[in-house]
């Protein structure tokens, strides 16, 4: 899923199974849009992904490794806190749907079950937009829970020279703004 900072899902790409998100993002429409945009110069625009993506000009993951008090840190506790609505939002669709919870399996061949997830994205936009509460003993996970520095194995490596040049984006950004 792909949201922006209120929640609001802006894209969803189900993959039927168990699988990396880093499997279903090298393989989404979403990954295609945002590469093309980035190759016809539209503008500057980021997704935030965790360390378990590769770093690409369009597409910025954390420093897991950085030292505290270098602006590498800072980056990456803001890139952090900034990524961590997503996890906010997985929290806020399980404590409303229950059935997306671990423990609560969804007991349909995993075509249905894709839809059954598609539906209760579509209805937390809808909820959103009309401003609906979740019900008053629903928790949910709270900003900066769940986040993982880790670095994961990588299901497709980026390509030499946009590997480099997502470097030298990435590298701007924290001169920028970190320094």
């Amino acid at each position: 899923m792909i949201c922006d900072s209120t929640t609001r899902i802006l894209n969803v790409c189900i993959y039927p199974g168990s699988v990396h998100d880093s499997f279903i993002w090298n393989y989404s429409h979403a990954k295609e849009e945002m590469k093309t945009t980035y190759e016809n110069g539209l503008g500057r625009f980021f997704l935030l992904g965790d360390a378990g993506y590769a770093l690409e000009p369009w597409l910025l993951t954390p420093l897991p490794n950085a030292l505290p008090g270098t602006p590498e840190f800072s980056y990456t506790e803001a890139h952090c806190k900034t990524r961590s609505v997503v996890e906010r939002l997985f929290g806020i669709l399980k404590a409303r749907w229950r059935c997306l919870l671990r423990d609560r399996v969804l007991h349909y061949q995993p075509a249905q079950a894709s839809k059954i997830i598609l539906t209760c994205a579509v209805l937390h936009n809808i909820n959103l937009f009309h401003q609906i509460p979740l019900p008053e003993d629903e928790a949910i996970m709270e900003e900066g829970e769940n986040i993982n520095l880790d670095v994961e194995e990588l299901d497709e490596p980026v390509a030499g020279d946009r590997l480099q040049i997502a470097r030298r984006i990435q590298g701007g950004i924290i001169f920028q703004y970190f320094n």
